[in-house]
């Protein structure tokens, strides 16, 4: 893996691209919100109730039939039970704690969560062909660490209220829900867009306003429902195996002859 990332030219032509990337099951293995707010949890540093109905929402949601309108009242209900537990936390400790928490991700101290081996370079090559935009449903305090990690240009996340650097506990912009992310999507396809040499990639049907934004989609991971999507529309699959090689050679494809 890595060897066709030599084929990207060094200089491509101007023009206003973009690469529209989720986060979680795309970037990392795990849900960052959850994960997240078990190490706040175990740090003392989060409303222990509300990690409890977290949990709940979690087993709620694996017993529903995972349906449209299940989905939506899951991340409702876990965006909520988030934001209530950091309510009157400072903003500054909690996104110290963030830091913390990536340091123990880095070390593979954090069960069942970690960035993929391939998600450096997948930014690296998306960085060479326009701006990166991370666009996730998970709170932006504990993406923020990634974001510098992995270079990203911009960082699109669910954001907690508030007031005076306290949290508030309330929720200002849920991304976990379709809508939300489709008009986050819509600020960055402007006219001066090139959508047809931007790339998106993501890796469950709640990523389909990104990929479908432009004309480059590649689909992540083993989600049945996308994948059929993925099939019909002709889009990229791809893997931690392939994926270098197969967005090099896109790359590679797309600016070859200018």
């Amino acid at each position: 893996m890595g060897h066709e990332a030599s084929l990207v030219p060094d200089i491509l032509p101007p023009g206003r691209r973009i690469a529209l990337i989720d986060i979680d099951g795309t970037l990392t293995e795990g849900l960052t919100i959850s994960s997240f707010a078990e190490y706040l949890d175990n740090n003392d540093s989060f409303n222990s109730s509300s990690w409890d109905h977290m949990q709940e929402d979690f087993s709620r949601y694996s017993a529903s039939d995972h349906g449209h309108a299940a989905y939506e009242q899951f991340a409702v209900d876990l965006v909520l039970h988030y934001a209530d537990g950091l309510r009157d936390y400072r903003v500054s400790d909690v996104e110290a704690m963030a830091g913390k928490f990536f340091v123990s991700v880095q070390r593979n101290e954090v069960p069942e969560y970690r960035v993929y081996p391939f998600s450096p370079q997948l930014v690296h090559l998306m960085n060479k062909i326009g701006t990166t935009i991370a666009v996730s449903g998970s709170p932006a305090e504990s993406l923020a660490p990634l974001k510098r990690i992995l270079n990203l240009g911009d960082l699109r996340a669910t954001a907690i209220g508030q007031k005076n650097g306290i949290y508030t506990g309330r929720v200002d912009i849920n991304l976990a829900l379709d809508s939300e992310k489709k008009k986050v999507v819509g600020e960055y396809i402007a006219e001066d867009t090139d959508s047809a040499r931007s790339f998106a990639f993501g890796d469950t049907m709640h990523d389909l306003p990104m990929l479908e934004a432009v004309g480059n989609p590649f689909v992540v991971g083993d989600n049945s429902h996308l994948l059929a999507v993925a099939r019909r529309r002709g889009w990229s699959i791809i893997n931690s195996d392939n994926a270098i090689d197969q967005v090099a050679q896109r790359i590679n494809t797309l600016f070859k002859n200018t």
